[in-house]
């Protein structure tokens, strides 16, 4: 059973939340606007854990340091840690803040030092914090992470802690890097609970037996099931900024984990996540108009079909200006 950590939309219960650092504000609105009834029956019981998340996304474009410095970075974790603290909540896990080379616009640079030295003063200067130790490494070079681990080892670090996260294949593509690097880290860590952050979806549906737990946010993109049950026969808007629909969204990419690629996860029935799925989905046909919809995504596919014809000089924004 893999431990699953995200944050749903808002009134969807889930036992695992994950926490961004960068916008904690998000799931501590979502752990304060719980149904009341949850509340009343100990929310402790439904929201087993929490883990805060580093925030690793921030260098998407290009910088190699954390903007307000990494010492103030774990010091905001820390402080989100405490407040969570009074939350009536399950086990709390705090990432130490690492960084990463997985993205296209970082250069190379000592990301894994760096991560070591983070994680060094993490546990030397906060060690009541429950800290999960983040494992990096280079783009695509599952053998890099070995580096990683041999610091943690010359320090002590693989035998004081028990739980390492793999941070390396936030954006891989590549199933055989993810399975090669969780191979890797599950040989070496032998008797450690394994976190995968960020994994597609095929490429956790190989390796999920390997490691303990993992996250992601990709559920807010539509998956292919959405497309299949409300894009094609109605012309749904994938896109649509209704909120209503994150709830499909949700339960659509959950369903697709569990039922198509056969991912057990832990205090979750995929039989129910099914069923809450399809009664979501009714919900979104009844707030759509579905006329409107068909109109929309036959003129969608004419545009497509005149763009392939004509060339990409006409098509849709030639048509929508003479309309």
């Amino acid at each position: 059973m893999l431990k699953f950590f995200t944050l749903p939309p808002m009134n969807i219960y889930w036992p695992y939340i994950l926490i961004n650092a960068n916008r904690p504000e998000n799931g501590i609105r979502y752990l304060r606007h719980l149904p009341d009834f949850v509340w009343y029956y100990n929310v402790k019981d439904y929201v087993k854990e929490v883990l805060i998340d580093a925030g690793v996304e921030v260098f998407r474009h290009g910088i190699t340091e954390y903007p307000e410095g990494w010492k103030r970075r774990i010091e905001k974790i820390v402080d989100l840690y405490y407040e969570l603290k009074s939350f009536p909540i399950g086990t709390i896990h705090v990432v130490c803040p690492d960084y990463p080379s997985d993205y296209e616009t970082l250069p190379e640079y000592p990301n894994i030092e760096k991560t070591v030295r983070n994680v060094l003063y993490c546990i030397d200067n906060y060690p009541e914090v429950p800290w999960v130790i983040p494992v990096q490494g280079k783009r695509e070079k599952p053998d890099s992470i070995l580096s990683c681990i041999r610091y943690y080892e010359e320090f002590g670090i693989t035998k004081k802690y028990d739980y390492f996260a793999i941070a390396n294949l936030c954006v891989s593509r590549s199933n055989v890097t993810i399975v090669n690097t969780i191979r890797i880290a599950r040989e070496r860590l032998r008797n450690k609970k394994l976190h995968a952050f960020g994994l597609k979806m095929q490429g956790l549906a190989k390796v999920w037996k390997l490691i303990n737990s993992a996250d992601t946010m990709a559920w807010s993109r539509p998956c292919k099931i959405v497309d299949e049950v409300l894009l094609k026969p109605i012309g749904f808007k994938r896109r649509s900024a209704k909120k209503k629909h994150e709830k499909a969204y949700f339960y659509g990419w959950i369903l697709t984990l569990t039922k198509k690629y056969g991912v057990k996860l832990e205090n979750v029935d995929p039989d129910r996540i099914e069923e809450l799925f399809y009664l979501e989905v009714l919900d979104v046909l009844q707030d759509e108009n579905p006329i409107e919809n068909v109109k929309h995504f036959m003129m969608k596919k004419y545009y497509k079909l005149m763009r392939k014809v004509l060339g990409d000089s006409h098509g849709e924004g030639v048509f929508s200006k003479r309309s």
